[in-house]
């Protein structure tokens, strides 16, 4: 079975499924990692933490990363800039590509 979810309920981790369980609560399972998934989710929250870094910096005064949600083949943030202009992204854009 494929876990495609999961999320935290108060103390507990929680792995959804793809299909309804087939043991029952208690039973010992074993997972393997989905490892090009998870490789793509640590490059994307690496670069995250980066741009993130250059911003609080950098860029203090201008802005700063309020969020960020991650995919497999692709990742968002949300920042909080007072003057977001095209020369604000390509001052960042360059010192990331340093």
């Amino acid at each position: 079975m494929r876990v495609v979810d999961v999320v935290k309920q108060g103390d507990d981790i929680l792995h959804l499924l793809d299909g309804p369980a087939q043991f029952s609560a208690g039973a010992a399972v074993h997972g393997t990692i989905d490892w090009e998934r998870r490789y793509a989710h640590m490059r994307y929250h690496t670069a995250i933490h980066i741009i993130d870094g250059i911003v609080a910096t950098r860029h203090s005064s201008q802005g700063m990363l309020t969020g960020s949600q991650i995919y497999q083949d692709r990742a968002r943030f949300d920042i909080d800039v007072e003057d977001f202009t095209r020369e604000f992204v390509e001052s960042v854009v360059q010192e990331l590509t340093r």
